[in-house]
Parts: structure tokens; sequence; C-alpha cells
């Protein structure tokens, strides 16, 4: 069985792509995938290589997928509309190739993330950050962790 975290961020104008996949015991040190477009593409160019990058790993997995949770970035005051605008579009992508590997896929924000794991966004993310032993996995990582507990 294995359950798949998934996390798309936009860092110097483009998105990329984080995941996280637990339980399959062949994974070994494939349990952490990370997809970055070249920044010099464009915006459409730069999601088709994400969700080309996701759909090749979820085809590799030996195990039965169960389970995908993308975690949604939050809105927030003051964030530009062009960085929300290619991370929500992304997200859009990366679910739809989720859905074609897997039928329990859910897209959730750090509250229903805790939720999911039994606590909050913050204790969540701990565990993660525990399970995880890197920052920058945080955040895929408790969207995996949501994608096990559910």
């Amino acid at each position: 069985m294995a359950f798949v975290g998934i996390a798309v961020r936009v860092t110097g104008g483009a998105p990329y792509l984080r995941g996280v996949v637990l339980d399959d015991p062949n994974a070994g040190d494939e349990d952490r995938f990370e997809f970055r477009p070249t920044a010099t593409e464009d915006l459409p160019t730069q999601i088709l290589g994400i969700a080309d990058g996701l759909a090749g790993r979820l085809e590799v997995l030996t195990t039965p997928l169960i389970r995908v949770v993308v975690r949604l970035g939050d809105e927030r005051q003051g964030h530009a509309k062009g960085p929300i605008q290619a991370r929500t579009r992304t997200e859009g992508a990366v679910l739809y190739v989720a859905r074609r590997f897997c039928v329990d896929v859910r897209a959730l924000h750090g509250p229903d993330i805790g939720r999911a794991c039994g606590t909050d966004r913050d204790g969540a993310e701990a565990q993660a950050r525990t399970l995880m032993g890197a920052a920058d996995w945080v955040v895929a990582g408790s969207a995996a962790l949501a994608a096990q507990s559910l």
C-alpha cells in the first residue's frame, strides 16, 4: 500500500512540486520526489513538465496506491496574484494526474491536514518534521501523513 502527499509551491515565479510516498516498502530512497521546471519556460510548459513528472513517478509505484493528498496553499493577503495563479493552476493539473492513478484523491488546506492527522496544522507539521528530518519536506510530508491517516 502506498500513500502519497504532494505540495505545490512557487519560487522565483516558477511552480515546483514536492511529493512524499509512505508505506511503499519498495520505495527505498525514492520516498521523496521533486519536480522543478526551468524558470525560463512559459507557465503552461512548466505545468506540463510537473504533470508529466508526477505521472511518471506514480506509474512506477510497486504497491497499490491507496490515497493521494494534495496540500493546497493558503491564500494570504499580500501575496502577489501571479504566484497564486501559477500555484493554483499547477495544483489543478496535479489533481487531474493523481486522479488518473488513484480513486481517492483529496485536496486539503493546512487546517484540514491537521484534523486528518488528529491535531492541528502545526501539530501535523511537527509530526512531518520528525518523520522527514528536513524542513523543506514538511509540507509534502504532512500531506502524506494525512493521506495515511484518513
